[in-house]
């Protein structure tokens, strides 16, 4: 009941902050991350023992917040969702997933084709990842690096692939 109404809320605070514009056609050509990126997964290189079979995110930038989706299906059919709504100046945002609150992350600006993503545990950066939108606006490439003490695993490279479908399609 609790994550019910909890979803309600943040649904409600989404359409009141967008004004009800997160419809997937309404891309703003400002931002090269908007739109729906799947993942090709022949050009990444991931290196967890949970690796996904499909994953396919939507990026939609409201005003000064972007609203960031995933939705990720693993080889054992294993689905997980993501969610959150941040501005790009390193305030932490909330991200809600498929069952709980996750790790929050804060955004900044590199450029206009780079984003620096933090993830934050008990304030200390756990891991970053930068999002890259080649010139040609067809592909972000996200380069995921832990920062765990002791932790020497090799960044993950996950390339994306701008869909140009009106619904998800994993």
């Amino acid at each position: 009941m609790y994550r019910r109404v909890w979803l309600a809320v943040i649904a409600l605070w989404l359409s009141a902050v967008s004004g009800g514009a997160l419809a997937v056609d309404d891309i703003h050509a400002a931002d090269p991350f908007d739109g729906q990126w799947k993942l090709d997964l022949e050009r990444s290189r991931i290196t967890c023992r949970d690796r996904p079979a499909h994953m396919l995110i939507t990026l939609r930038t409201v005003g000064q917040l972007v609203s960031y989706t995933s939705e990720t299906l693993y080889s054992n059919r294993r689905i997980s969702r993501a969610h959150y709504t941040a501005s790009y100046d390193g305030t932490p945002a909330l991200v809600t997933g498929s069952f709980a609150l996750m790790i929050p992350v804060s955004l900044k600006h590199i450029d206009s084709n780079t984003v620096e993503a933090s993830y934050v545990r008990g304030f200390q950066v756990i891991a970053t990842s930068r999002r890259v939108v080649s010139e040609d606006g067809n592909l972000m490439t996200v380069t995921t690096n832990s920062n765990v003490p002791g932790d020497k695993s090799i960044p993950d490279v996950s390339v994306f692939v701008r869909t140009h479908e009106r619904t998800a399609d994993l």
